[in-house]
């Protein structure tokens, strides 16, 4: 054994060591109950009195209390209750050791005071050195017990630390990197258009891979800077105030537009948009129009060519001067159950596998900023497949979203 494990052990050892404390008035009792202890891998402490075991108590910490029941100066129930009140020994085991026959009144009363056992007089070693053995074992096993649990929480903590520190060193070079990739994009997107508006101006006949080639490049361009805004919203939601700029805005108005442009992006797809009149909330308009981008952009890309995307801006049937709801309806792949309680984790890809997957941004950032306006986002499957995201809003700025409950607010089934 090198040195190194001989001092873990005999720190180990000690550290387990288990102390017993015999109290009796008469010396040859004591005498007797060490003699018949002695061969156990305990530790026994001696007191003559009550006034000299509380001293003990103090100064050492006791596992097991051998004690008699009759005492001159204060009797056993006294002394076990004085031991219970003293928070470091609440869990000590209490052995009474009684020359006369105790009745059920007295063992109850021994409980009471926190006696795990009582032995009688004449001790019978064997019996004796069975129960000390056992609650010694206890004692080291439940010691042994807390100082995993305390290794295991240092640990956790340590881990939760290093993660946190990992996650937030991630958050900064993603905030970082999108900052950079901005202005590049921005140039590279301008020369494109400016290049294919230039091909249709020209009276020359452009072969169809060129065309072909400019969409492309204007589609994965448009696709790159969706990104590089969701990671400058997710900075921007992590680091800046957690205000809500607030305007009164024509939701209607807001979503007619919003779907225009996405049907010119996607032209292949349906895009249907219903709406209610009067449908005017005070919201973050630029943060609801990130919302239902979002979700439409996800319903585009995981509905098949062709596909129809419903779209609906309405008054909520409980309460139409209380809340307003959006929601985006697909026919697509659909999300897998298990996957279903986790799409709105930062960062989480319920189609992970697939490459028109993002960086599994846009739900999460949809969540904080719709519950930031004291509103609620939630999912539903339909049984003919794709699914149904809805975001239900309030008309007007809670008072104190911090502090009042949530209220609920339902739309109406899918039909």
């Amino acid at each position: 054994m090198t040195n190194e494990a001989r001092g873990e052990s005999m720190s180990a050892s000690v550290s387990e060591q288990v102390n017993v404390l015999m109290v009796d008035d008469q010396a040859a009792k004591l005498l007797s109950y060490e003699t018949i202890l002695a061969d156990l891998d305990v530790n026994l402490i001696k007191a003559t009195s009550p006034r000299e075991a509380l001293d003990c108590l103090l100064r050492n910490e006791i596992a097991i209390v051998l004690m008699d029941v009759s005492m001159p100066e204060m009797d056993g129930f006294e002394l076990a209750q004085m031991i219970r009140d003293h928070p470091r020994y609440q869990q000590t085991a209490i052995i009474f050791v009684s020359a006369v026959r105790l009745t059920d009144l007295d063992r109850l009363k021994g409980y009471e005071v926190g006696a795990v056992d009582y032995i009688p007089v004449p001790v019978i070693p064997e019996i004796l050195r069975a129960k000390v053995t056992v609650l010694a074992e206890l004692f080291r096993k439940t010691h042994q017990l807390e100082r995993l649990n305390a290794e295991l929480e240092e640990r956790v903590e340590a881990r939760t630390a290093e993660l946190e520190a990992a996650l937030q060193a991630r958050d900064d070079f993603l905030s970082v990197a999108a900052h950079e990739l901005k202005t590049p994009l921005t140039g590279l997107r301008a020369n494109a258009q400016i290049l294919a508006r230039r091909i249709q101006k020209s009276e020359q006949e452009t072969p169809a891979w060129l065309n072909d080639g400019l969409r492309t490049l204007d589609q994965q361009a448009d696709r790159l800077n969706r990104l590089i805004v969701q990671l400058l919203d997710l900075s921007r939601l992590d680091h800046g105030p957690a205000l809500v700029d607030r305007a009164p805005t024509d939701l209607a108005a807001l979503s007619r537009k919003i779907v225009t442009a996405f049907q010119a992006r996607a032209p292949r797809h349906t895009l249907t948009l219903t709406t209610d009149a009067d449908l005017v909330a005070e919201v973050d308009p630029v943060g609801v129009e990130q919302v239902l981008s979002n979700l439409l952009d996800n319903a585009i890309k995981y509905s098949p060519e062709g596909g129809e995307i419903e779209i609906e801006a309405r008054h909520t049937e409980t309460d139409p001067a209380d809340a307003v709801w959006l929601s985006v309806r697909d026919h697509g792949i659909g999300i897998a159950p298990e996957k279903r309680e986790t799409i709105f984790e930062r960062y989480y890809q319920a189609h992970r596998e697939d490459n028109r997957s993002g960086l599994g941004l846009g739900l999460y950032i949809s969540r904080q900023i719709v519950e930031r306006h004291g509103g609620a986002i939630t999912v539903e499957f339909p049984a003919d497949g794709g699914a149904r995201f809805v975001v239900a809003l309030p008309r007007a700025a809670p008072l104190a979203p911090q502090t009042h409950p949530r209220r609920r607010v339902t739309a109406p089934p899918v039909g």
